[in-house]
C-alpha cells in the first residue's frame, strides 16, 4: 500500500498501520499533518518570521499541504528531505 520507505528522518513512523500518523483520509482528498509534528515550523509561520515564515503562503492550516513542494517523502532511507528549488 505505501508508495515506498520514508526517510532516515521519519523511519519510526514508517509501517502499513503508522500512514494516519502523516496522512488525514477521509476528508476528500489526502491531507497532509506535517505541522502537527514540526511544531516549530506552525509557530514561525503563525509569526510570519524565519525562512518558511516568508515563503509559504495562506493559512497555516494551507501551509502544512504545501510541505511536500519542497520536502518529498516516501523516497527511501537515503532520499535527502529537502529539495533545493534552483533558478
Amino acid at each position: 500500500m505505501s508508495p515506498g520507505d520514508l526517510s532516515q528522518a521519519h523511519r519510526d513512523l514508517d509501517g502499513p498501520l503508522k500512514c494516519v500518523s502523516c496522512h488525514s483520509f477521509g476528508t476528500g482528498s489526502a491531507q497532509l499533518k506535517c505541522l502537527d509534528c514540526h511544531e516549530e515550523i506552525r509557530r514561525r509561520l503563525v509569526e510570519k518570521r524565519g525562512y518558511h515564515g516568508r515563503v509559504v503562503k495562506g493559512t497555516v492550516q494551507q501551509a502544512g499541504q504545501d510541505c511536500a513542494r519542497c520536502h518529498a517523502e516516501h523516497n527511501g532511507r537515503q532520499h535527502q528531505l529537502v529539495r533545493w528549488r534552483t533558478p
